[in-house]
C-alpha cells in the first residue's frame, strides 16, 4: 500500500518532519459523486480522509475484501487520483484478482504515480511481480518521478501573459497537502530581471528604481498577485511594474475556489495575495485567517515553503472591544491584518516592495529553496517602526498577532531587502517535539471532549489545547536541523512569566518548556485579553534573524478550574465562561462539572454533577 498522501512533497531539508494532528474520525461521507471538476475537490476531500481512515483500519486487520471495497469507492469518487488507483491494485492483487490488479497498476502509472522504489518491493503486489504489465508500470513510475511535469495527466503549465489564468487545464488537486496546485510556464531568465521602473511612490520607489537601473534589484517581473476576494480589496498592481494578477476561470468561480482563504500553491512561481473575507454570523463566525489555521494548517505550511504569501484581516478575531484575541493557535504561515476589509492592502504593498528590492541572485536562491515567504516575513517584522535596534526584534511587541502593515518603514524595508546577500540569507528555526505529555491523555477518558490535545505539529508551528487535569505540563523541543554558528532564542510571547519556564540547552537548540495552567482571558503585551500562551523560537546568525516559530497552548474559555495548594485538581466547570467566546472548532461547552476528591492515600475519584441550563 502507499500513503505518500500524508506527507507534503516539499523541496526542503527536513521534509520528513512529521505533520500530524489529533481529532475524531470524520463524519459520514456525504459527497458521493465522482469529481469531474477539480475545483470541487475541497467539498470532496473530507470523503478522501474518511476513506483513508477506513482503509488503514482494514489494512491493520488484513481485511483485504474491505480494502478492495474501500479502494473501489475511493476510485469512483476520485477517478484521477493515482494513489487510490495504486492502492486498488494492491487490494486486487491481495485478493488474487490478477486482471483487475493489472488494470489498476497501469492506470496508476498513467495518472502520474511515481514511487517506483516502493512499488518494486511492495509485498502487496507479489502476484504481479513477474507480469510484463508490472514492468511497464514501473518504467512509467520512474519516468513520472524523473519528469514530474508529465505526471499530472491532462494538466499542463500555461504561459503567464497579461494574467496568470487558473483553469481546469493547468490546475490539479494535491492530495498530499489538501490543496490546489496551479502550473505556469517559467519566465525566461533573459526578461525576468530586465530593468523596468517601478511606480512605487516616494523615496522608496526612487531607491528601487536606482537599483533597477544598476541591475542590482529584481523588480516584480514574474511575480503573481492572487486576489482571493473577487476584487473586494484589490492591490493596485500598476504600482509594481511586471506584477501580474491571477484570473480565475468560470469553473473556478462557480465552485467558489476564488474566494475565502486560499488553498492554492503555484509551483515554481512567487505569489502573494489576500482575501478580505470573513464569516460574520452564526456560532461559527471567524476570520479567514482563523478558519484557515483551524482547518488547513498543513496547506498553509505548504504555501509557506512554496513561495506563497497570503494576507487575511482579523475582522473581529483580535479586537480589544470584542472578545480580545480568540485565535486558538499561531503560525508564521499567513499575515493577519489588524482590521477588517482593506486593512490588508498596506501589507500587500510591503510584500511587493520587499520582492522588488531583492537582488536578482538573492531572489533566485530564496525561490529555489522555497524560502521567499520566511525571508519576507523577517524583513517586514524587522522594518517596523518599533524595531529601532536589532535587539528590539527579540521583543514580543515585534511579533503581534495582527501585523500592523501601516507601521512598516517602507524605505527601510527596501534597504533591508536589498542588503541581503546569497551568503547571508535569513536563517530558519524548524522545530520538532522530543517529548510531550499530551500523548498520555485520551479523549473521553481523561477529559470529556472527543478531540485530543494536539491541534497540529508542523515544522514552524506546534499547537496544543489544554484539556487534561494536571496543573503543570512539560514539553521538550529541538531545533532540527540546527545550523552551525546560529543562536536560537526562546522567548515568551504572551502568558504569565511566573507560570512559564523555558530552559535552553546547547545555544537554544533544545528547549524544555514547563507551563502551569492559566485561567482563560489573561492580559497580554498587546493590550487585549487572550486564552493562548505563545512561546517563540527565533534563529540568529549574527546578521539576520529568522521569522518566529511558535509553540502555543490554548486554554478553553468555557472552563473554570480550581486546584488545591498541592496542585491537585478539585473542580472543572465545563459550562462556565461568563460569556467568554471559545472557538467551537477547538473547544466544546458541556452542561456539567467534574468534582475531584482524594482519599487518605491520595487516590483520586471523580463525580460528574449536572449544571442546570442558564
Amino acid at each position: 500500500m502507499n500513503f505518500r498522501l500524508f506527507a507534503p512533497v516539499l523541496a526542503f531539508a527536513f521534509s520528513s518532519l512529521p505533520l500530524c494532528a489529533d481529532g475524531p474520525l470524520q463524519p459520514p461521507v456525504v459527497y458521493l459523486q465522482p469529481v469531474q471538476n477539480v475545483f470541487l475537490m475541497p467539498a470532496a476531500f473530507p470523503a478522501h480522509r474518511q476513506f483513508v481512515a477506513e482503509f488503514k483500519r482494514a489494512m491493520a486487520a488484513s481485511d483485504y475484501a474491505a480494502m478492495e471495497k474501500i479502494a473501489e469507492g475511493a476510485v469512483e469518487i476520485f477517478p484521477r487520483d493515482a494513489v487510490w488507483r495504486y492502492n486498488l491494485a494492491c487490494a486486487k492483487a491481495r485478493r488474487g484478482h490478477l486482471d483487475e490488479a493489472r488494470d489498476a497498476i497501469l492506470a496508476a502509472a498513467n495518472l502520474g504515480f511515481s514511487d517506483a522504489a516502493g512499488a518494486s518491493s511492495d509485498p502487496d503486489l507479489a502476484i504481479l511481480r513477474r507480469d510484463p504489465a508490472f514492468a511497464r508500470a514501473l518504467a512509467v513510475f520512474r519516468n513520472n518521478r524523473d519528469n514530474p511535469e508529465s505526471a499530472h495527466g491532462a494538466v499542463s503549465p500555461l504561459p503567464v501573459e497579461d494574467a496568470a489564468r487558473i483553469t481546469v487545464s493547468n490546475t490539479f488537486w494535491n492530495m498530499e497537502i489538501g490543496g490546489f496546485s496551479a502550473l505556469f510556464q517559467p519566465r525566461a531568465r533573459s526578461t525576468l530581471y530586465a530593468p523596468v521602473s517601478t511606480s512605487i511612490p516616494g523615496k522608496t520607489g526612487e531607491a528601487i528604481n536606482r537599483w533597477l537601473a544598476e541591475g542590482t534589484a529584481s523588480g516584480n517581473a514574474g511575480d503573481i498577485y492572487d486576489n482571493h476576494d473577487r476584487g473586494h480589496s484589490r492591490l493596485d498592481v500598476s504600482l509594481f511594474s511586471g506584477l501580474v494578477p491571477s484570473r480565475y476561470s468560470k469553473e473556478a468561480h462557480d465552485a467558489g475556489a476564488d474566494t475565502g482563504y486560499s488553498l492554492f500553491t503555484f509551483p515554481g512561481r512567487i505569489v502573494f495575495g489576500n482575501s478580505s473575507t470573513a464569516n460574520v454570523s452564526g456560532e461559527n463566525w471567524s476570520s479567514s485567517a482563523r478558519r484557515a489555521q483551524n482547518d488547513a494548517p498543513f496547506t498553509l505550511f505548504s504555501q509557506y515553503l512554496s513561495n506563497c504569501m497570503y494576507v487575511y484581516p482579523q475582522n473581529r478575531d483580535c479586537l480589544k472591544s470584542f472578545h480580545g484575541d480568540v485565535f486558538p493557535s499561531r503560525t508564521p504561515y499567513v499575515f493577519i491584518a489588524p482590521g477588517a476589509s482593506w486593512s490588508d492592502r498596506p501589507i500587500l504593498a510591503s510584500i511587493a516592495t520587499a520582492l522588488a528590492a531583492m537582488r536578482p541572485e538573492v531572489k533566485d536562491i530564496l525561490a529555489e529553496r522555497g524560502q521567499i515567504a520566511p525571508a519576507v516575513r523577517f524583513l517586514l517584522h524587522m522594518a517596523q517602526t518599533n524595531v529601532a535596534v536589532r535587539a528590539d526584534y527579540l521583543s514580543p511587541r515585534a511579533h503581534p498577532v495582527a501585523f500592523p502593515g501601516g507601521a512598516v518603514d517602507t524605505l527601510r524595508l527596501a534597504e533591508l531587502a536589498h542588503s541581503l546577500e546569497t551568503n547571508s540569507l535569513p536563517p530558519l528555526a524548524p522545530l520538532r517535539v522530543l517529548s510531550d505529555d499530551s500523548a498520555k491523555f485520551a479523549p473521553e477518558r481523561d477529559f470529556p471532549d472527543s478531540r485530543g490535545e494536539r491541534l497540529f505539529d508542523s515544522p514552524f508551528a506546534i499547537a496544543r489545547v489544554w484539556r487534561a487535569t494536571p496543573q503543570t505540563r512539560k514539553i521538550t523541543l529541538a531545533v532540527m536541523p540546527a545550523a552551525e554558528g546560529v543562536r536560537y532564542h526562546w522567548l515568551l510571547g504572551q502568558g504569565d512569566a511566573d507560570k512559564v519556564k523555558i530552559r535552553e540547552l546547547d545555544d537554544g537548540r533544545i528547549a524544555e518548556i514547563t507551563i502551569a495552567y492559566h485561567n482563560p482571558g489573561f492580559d497580554t503585551p498587546f493590550g487585549m485579553p487572550s486564552s493562548r500562551v505563545d512561546v517563540l523560537c527565533i534563529a540568529d546568525d549574527g546578521r539576520n534573524f529568522s521569522p518566529p516559530s511558535f509553540v502555543t497552548w490554548y486554554f478553553p474559555p468555557v472552563e473554570r478550574r480550581r486546584y488545591d495548594g498541592d496542585g491537585r485538581i478539585l473542580e472543572i466547570d465545563y459550562s462556565a465562561g461568563d460569556g467568554a467566546y471559545a472557538d467551537p472548532s477547538v473547544a466544546s461547552k458541556f452542561d456539567f462539572r467534574d468534582i475531584f476528591e482524594y482519599d487518605a492515600e491520595g487516590r483520586q475519584s471523580r463525580r460528574r454533577v449536572p449544571v442546570p441550563a442558564q
